[in-house]
């Protein structure tokens, strides 16, 4: 056996440093052992508070995502406003064969205004004049014919919005429109620049939200009837209706504005009070 050997042998045979100290170490005193175990406890106590606070912040985390996500899908509709004030508080509304008439009474100058409420240009149409028409509604020297059209359909997120914008105008004239200024106030929402959907755009409303829309408007009565889409059909026969009175008078497109039987030009800034003074002659 080589001294190498040897070495390796007898310093195996040794005890270790641990195991001497192992040897000589004194039992674990009873207050020793009770110091253990209330550190054991407050270590799971300790752990269960951090599993708590783990629980606690994974659901704040989730409240917060879930928020984040409905902001998403809210602001796609951008910033929505449902509540408009009616530019003729004191008109009533009424709808007859495919016609909401908009007055104070029975009288003033009589004029026909084709809109779709997908238009662009009848929302530019409105923003520009509607203060005006309601103004002049409302004193009674304008009564006025909202002959809704539905061509634009095609272009609307649901293919169908403009016929149901149409149906909801229906539903508000007939059962709301004796309470002054409400359809005048919804009329004035479809087509303001905070509500109107875009052509070709990403959105446009649901039923439930026409409704909503129109309670807000103080078409409380209509709610149900446009949630239902119970004037859809009225609302197909008025298009057909409007598209062949428009024709006739050498309209094609919308906003246009009929009276006498003649199209008015618009472009005009002057051209109601124009329309109001010659028909006043």
């Amino acid at each position: 056996m080589s001294p190498k050997s040897a070495d390796n042998r007898n310093n195996s045979a040794q005890p270790t440093s641990d195991q001497n100290a192992v040897r000589g170490a004194k039992p674990m005193s009873n207050s020793a052992k009770r110091a253990a175990k209330s550190s054991v406890s407050a270590a799971r106590k300790s752990s269960g508070i951090s599993r708590t606070t783990l629980l606690i912040g994974g659901v704040t985390l989730l409240l917060v995502i879930a928020v984040v996500v409905l902001g998403v899908v809210t602001n796609n509709k951008g910033d929505v406003q449902y509540k408009t004030e009616a530019s003729a508080p004191l008109s009533t509304a009424t709808f007859q064969d495919g016609v909401i008439t908009l007055a104070t009474g029975t009288s003033g100058v009589k004029a026909d205004i084709y809109e779709d409420a997908l238009c662009p240009a009848c929302g530019a149409f409105e923003e520009a004049n509607g203060s005006a028409i309601g103004q002049a509604i409302n004193d009674g020297s304008l009564s006025a014919s909202y002959r809704t059209l539905a061509f634009l359909d095609g272009a609307s997120k649901s293919k169908d919005y403009s016929t149901r914008a149409s149906a909801a105008m229906i539903c508000v004239a007939s059962l709301d429109g004796a309470k002054p200024g409400v359809f005048s106030s919804f009329h004035g929402m479809l087509f303001g620049s905070k509500f109107q959907p875009k052509e070709n755009g990403s959105y446009d409303y649901t039923n439930a939200e026409l409704a909503e829309a129109a309670k807000q408007n103080g078409a409380t009565e209509a709610a149900d009837c446009i949630s239902n889409g119970t004037m859809i059909e009225q609302a197909t026969t008025a298009y057909k209706a409007n598209s062949d009175a428009l024709a006739a008078a050498g309209g094609s497109g919308t906003p246009s504005v009929v009276s006498g039987g003649k199209l008015i030009d618009t472009r005009s800034v002057t051209w109601l009070p124009v329309l109001l003074a010659t028909a006043a002659k």
